[in-house]
């Protein structure tokens, strides 16, 4: 059992057109999981993307985000670490009205709790498919 809560907010839109959904939105997420079940019991992220930057690409999004997951004062042992770290840069391109693909690169400190861990960057795509 956990929960989670994601707030997300549309700060600057492109036009004044109420039916708008191009411009700029900030987002929070927060999520708890009780630690007799799971290692990682806080996490908690924040950031902003922007939907419609590029000329002609109108449902395409670019975003920013940070994020942090705790461990459990039980797992302490395991992690020389109280939390691992994310930054990630993304690109989500539309490429059908069902398929998005997204590159990103991730910058994660602390990676797997480990403090003697050197810092990892990862670069990464992944796909969506609507069927």
């Amino acid at each position: 059992a956990g929960f989670y809560v994601t707030c997300d907010q549309m700060i600057l839109k492109e036009t004044n057109d109420e039916n708008c959904d191009q411009g700029m939105g900030l987002f929070g997420r927060y999520g708890y999981a009780p630690s007799n079940a799971n290692d990682l019991t806080q996490f908690w992220s924040f950031g902003a993307q922007y939907k419609g930057l590029l000329e002609g690409r109108d449902r395409d999004v670019m975003g920013f985000a940070f994020g942090q997951g705790f461990f459990s004062d039980k797992a302490a042992g395991r992690f020389s670490s109280d939390c691992e770290s994310a930054t990630e840069l993304y690109y989500n391109i539309q490429l059908t009205p069902w398929a998005n693909l997204t590159p990103s690169v991730q910058y994660i400190t602390n990676p797997s709790g480990d403090s003697s861990a050197k810092d990892a960057t990862v670069v990464a795509i992944r796909a969506q498919i609507v069927f």
